[in-house]
């Protein structure tokens, strides 16, 4: 029974081994799915700025000079030296900056709104506050008149 039970736990230091070896394969592999995913995210990027600078290029298909103009520009932003990263910051600074500038705008009128809701709304509470006290009063004096008739 001993020499069994050694025997089971070098089986099983073995196969703890080669699990142990499968979880580092599945890391390894993991990180480079991450790389491949990036990379790929990267390419996509480029691609989507290409077709963009080429659906701009395309508008002047009438027009030799602009057209050629835009061939031109086209090749030196995608042909020429490969982009750096300074451009890349550079574009999605400039993005940044607009987009906060479209948020900025949307919060503002946004607080407009607000602003102009909740001056409608403090008005309608004034109205109503004013209407039932004029309807109490009224209440108040028709009770007089009614109590003034009966004993």
């Amino acid at each position: 029974m001993d020499k069994e039970l050694e025997r089971y736990n070098a089986v099983n230091q073995a196969y703890k081994l080669e699990n142990d070896n499968q979880l580092l394969k599945i890391e390894a592999h993991q990180a480079e799915i991450q790389k491949l995913k990036a990379s790929n995210a990267d390419l996509e990027s480029v691609n989507l700025r290409f077709r963009t600078d080429l659906e701009e290029t395309v508008q002047y298909i009438q027009d030799f000079k602009m057209l050629k103009a835009g061939v031109k520009l086209l090749y030196q932003r995608h042909c020429g030296e490969p982009l750096s990263s300074k451009n890349v910051d550079d574009d999605v600074t400039r993005e940044y900056a607009r987009q906060r500038e479209y948020l900025e705008r949307s919060v503002t009128n946004l607080k407009k709104k607000i602003s102009k809701d909740q001056d409608l709304q403090r008005y309608e509470a004034n109205r109503f506050m004013a209407e039932n006290a004029s309807l109490i009063k009224e209440i108040n004096d028709l009770r007089r008149e009614v109590s003034f008739f009966l004993p």
